[in-house]
């Protein structure tokens, strides 16, 4: 690894040089034009200088989260409040500033409302309101 080739003695720049590496990598690149030819430099080996540990493969599944729960809690919470209060009155949603404190507009309630009601009862954290019918 990079350890063992370091020379403490030695500067940062020098130490680098040996590792065919550059202290300063905008000076290292020619800027001659594109016909320039490349630099050839010492060969380093890099999967001798970063020791990468073998592991196990992954195996996850990333959309499980958003398959089981396609809307938070917070939002089916305050969702549930304001369909117990208001129903399905949207614009008297959006006009109560006590339980919209995100202050959101009668269409983002509409689209809130409507995720929260079609979610099946095992997506469902906050209780449907009485009156409300999930379709």
């Amino acid at each position: 690894g990079i350890a063992e080739k370091w020379q403490p003695e030695k500067s940062a720049a020098h130490n680098l040089r040996s590792l065919g590496l550059a202290a300063d990598p905008n000076k290292a690149v020619a800027h001659e034009g594109p016909s320039a030819a490349p630099r050839k430099g010492k060969a380093v080996d890099f999967a001798e200088l970063f020791e990468i540990p073998e592991s196990d493969p992954i195996h996850c599944d990333v959309n499980h989260w958003r398959r089981s729960r396609p809307q938070l809690e917070v939002d089916q919470q305050y969702a549930s409040k304001l369909l117990a209060r208001h129903g399905t009155d949207y614009k008297a949603m959006e006009r109560d500033m006590k339980l919209n404190v995100k202050q959101l507009t009668e269409n983002r309630l509409k689209k809130m409302c409507a995720r929260f009601i079609l979610l099946d009862p095992a997506q469902r954290v906050a209780p449907l309101p009485d009156g409300i019918e999930a379709s």
